[in-house]
């Protein structure tokens, strides 16, 4: 009954948002992006990057706490749940360690008004991106562009699946995932928001959908950078 009774999750640091997903958003991505398959009664929340191939690499963005002066989970409960119950455990390293860049995780709704081209300004072009999963099998192709830079020209959602199992994920059948980190699991492949040159910040960063069916859809954003 979670993803029923489950409407929201929040991650905190310092009172501030850092990742929000629904409960079918997280189950969903655990089991594409980590290959955890769904425990009863458990939402799992991953914090190092346990599919990086070097320990540092799987601990670069570990939410190190010694500069933190509170770390909050929300979760909003749905009036019609009966009887719920919520508690928590947690795995850590007992490590002195500041936080520095980590994955944040962003909900944006994109409306579509009809079928073909659909062409979406996203909106924050402030932190690199290692992602952007789409909760729609409606989507026929996908292009990205960074200024006039072409960055995935026309492809399918089965040529996206692919080249993220080449890599050892699980696609979801009813995500359609833009990864950009995916080919490695090297956090430098993430899609940088600054222009080749390092002068300045790019002016666009450009989605352009083919849809196939007039059906509104979310956008989780996964982006590297430091806490908000």
């Amino acid at each position: 009954n979670m993803e029923a009774e489950i409407n929201e999750i929040r991650v905190k640091i310092n009172g501030k948002v850092q990742r929000t997903y629904s409960a079918r958003e997280l189950i969903d991505e655990n089991a594409e992006r980590y290959g955890k398959a769904f425990a009863a009664g458990l939402l799992k929340l991953f914090f190092t990057e346990p599919e990086k191939r070097t320990v540092q690499g799987e601990d670069a963005v570990a939410w190190g706490m010694a500069d933190v002066d509170t770390f909050t989970i929300e979760v909003d409960i749905d009036a019609g749940a009966t009887n719920p119950t919520l508690g928590a455990h947690a795995l850590r390293s007992d490590v002195v360690q500041v936080m520095g860049a980590i994955r944040k995780v962003t909900r944006h709704v994109v409306q579509v008004a009809g079928t073909g081209l659909l062409t979406w300004q996203v909106p924050n072009k402030h932190e690199a991106y290692l992602a952007l999963r789409c909760d729609s099998t409606d989507i026929d192709l996908v292009s990205v562009k960074v200024d006039t830079k072409s960055i995935i020209d026309q492809a399918t959602k089965a040529q996206l699946d692919d080249d993220y199992a080449d890599a050892g994920y699980v696609p979801q059948a009813d995500w359609t995932t833009i990864a950009f980190d995916h080919l490695r699991s090297r956090l430098g492949d993430a899609l940088s928001m600054v222009t080749e040159d390092g002068r300045r910040r790019v002016q666009d960063f450009t989605i352009e959908f083919t849809m196939g069916a007039a059906n509104n859809f979310t956008v989780l954003a996964h982006t590297l950078g430091l806490r908000n």
